[in-house]
């Protein structure tokens, strides 16, 4: 029973992925070494979404436009998927919208939705309750730094003996890596798993 219930915790927490492969790099952040979400450790700004290799907007300038948008943003959904909630019920923030300071408080509240964690820790475990290989795409200029997160975590994967593969599709971002290409080759694993 315990098999299943590490299998439903994976595969739950891969849903995940799609947001982050881990927190080493999250959106560009370290989120147990950095400070500060805002500012890398030299104080210059950080970039959150990438354009044709340069950053139009900045973590600041993104999180202001959410909260000024009101409930649903993006850091909203992180800090709802991955948090617990505040006195007010409502998620607590992973860092303090005004200056950027990490909480790293709840920082460690999120360590139970890190897949490189888990990965490192737990893979005999999950490769026994049944999983079989997973393969990760991620474009090497996503918008949001994910090739980055993505990388570490397949380094992480590698150091475990997982049977994990990670696949940064040339010049694709993160609206572009799923294309023709990747279909066909997505298609031609499946069809190599069916029995003739």
């Amino acid at each position: 029973m315990a098999g299943i219930a590490l299998s439903r915790q994976f595969w739950r927490l891969l849903g995940h992925l799609a947001r982050s492969a881990g927190f080493l790099i999250f959106t560009g952040v370290n989120l147990y070494k950095d400070e500060n979400y805002y500012r890398d450790a030299a104080g210059k700004e950080r970039g959150f979404m990438r354009i044709n290799g340069a950053f139009t907007q900045t973590q600041r300038e993104a999180r202001m436009a959410e909260l000024f948008s009101g409930d649903g943003g993006q850091q909203q959904s992180f800090e709802a998927a991955f948090g617990v909630p505040g006195p007010d019920g409502r998620p607590k923030d992973l860092f303090d919208p005004r200056t950027g300071k990490i909480h790293k408080s709840v920082v460690e509240t999120w360590r139970p939705y890190d897949l490189g964690l888990l990965v490192q820790q737990q893979w005999p475990a999950i490769k026994k309750a049944g999983v079989g290989r997973i393969t990760i795409y991620a474009g090497t200029e996503d918008n949001f730094l994910l090739n980055e997160s993505v990388a570490a975590f397949g380094q992480k994967a590698e150091a475990a003996g997982a049977d994990i593969r990670i696949v940064l599709v040339p010049g694709a971002d993160h609206f572009t890596v799923r294309n023709a290409e990747w279909a066909r080759n997505l298609q031609a694993e499946i069809d190599a798993l069916i029995p003739e």
